[in-house]
């Protein structure tokens, strides 16, 4: 009978399994951490880090539309910010003139 393997052993499996999908080995890459890999491009340095997932019923579908909700999260806040500060800026603008009118008039 085999051997059950430790949670250790089996997120070191699945760290390598995923570098060989990415063909990790065969760029050149220079290893700064476990399973974390920097790799030199035009602009800079890149890190990339495999982290093996501890839950053995993680659902990854799950998690890509958690993610995807809270960016368009951001995008909805990011959006809403830049028009009031439009209004906010229109406000003092129309301001600005209504004094100068008032300046002018005196």
């Amino acid at each position: 009978m085999a051997e059950k393997m430790t949670q250790a052993q089996r997120m070191g499996l699945a760290r390598a399994e995923a570098m060989e999908v990415f063909g990790v080995e065969a760029r050149e890459l220079k290893q700064v951490g476990v399973g974390e890999f920097a790799l030199e491009t035009a602009n800079g340095y890149v890190k990339v880090k495999f982290t093996a997932v501890k839950d053995l019923e993680y659902d990854a579908e799950q998690a890509e539309a958690d993610f995807l909700f809270e960016q368009e999260q951001k995008e909805i806040a990011r959006k809403a910010k830049a028009e009031e500060k439009a209004r906010k800026a229109e406000l003092r603008a129309k301001e600005k003139a209504k004094n100068a009118k008032v300046e002018k008039a005196e």
